[in-house]
């Protein structure tokens, strides 16, 4: 069940009752696999997050909707030709002054920009608690 109504989530295949965001499958799949040795799913070829038991592997590789990415970069007509593909051109000149930056114009300056200017002493802290000041 997603936190946030918002939120798409997607149903481990190692344990249903896992509802994943989309952002997080990625690190749960490689823990609950982990978590489940004996399982028979396997990992289709084509996109990582995709777990399928074994019995489905080859209907999820036909229909796999990731599979048209990989077939195109795979087959692409302009790859059979080397040194003829993409953009070749040289780009515009850049109208950044790179000379500035080696003095630091561009870069941030946190020091200067920090609204804290003394720094934190757990001693004093510790002190002025009630819990830990007594015994200190």
């Amino acid at each position: 069940m997603p936190l946030c109504d918002w939120e798409k989530t997607i149903t481990c295949p190692y344990n249903p009752s896992h509802q994943i965001t989309v952002e997080r499958i990625q690190w749960h799949l490689v823990k609950c696999r982990k978590n489940h040795p004996a399982s028979d799913h396997v990992v289709c070829p084509y996109n990582a997050s995709h777990h399928v038991p074994k019995p489905e592997e080859q209907y999820h590789i036909s229909t796999c909707s990731d599979r048209k990415i990989v077939e195109l970069a795979k087959y692409s007509w302009a790859m059979d030709r080397p040194g003829h593909h993409g953009n070749l051109s040289m780009p515009p000149p850049s109208n950044i002054n790179w000379g500035n930056l080696a003095m630091g114009v561009m870069e941030e300056n946190w020091e200067m920009k920090a609204t804290v200017k003394q720094c934190y002493d757990p001693r004093k802290k510790a002190a002025k608690s009630q819990l830990l000041g007594q015994n200190c």
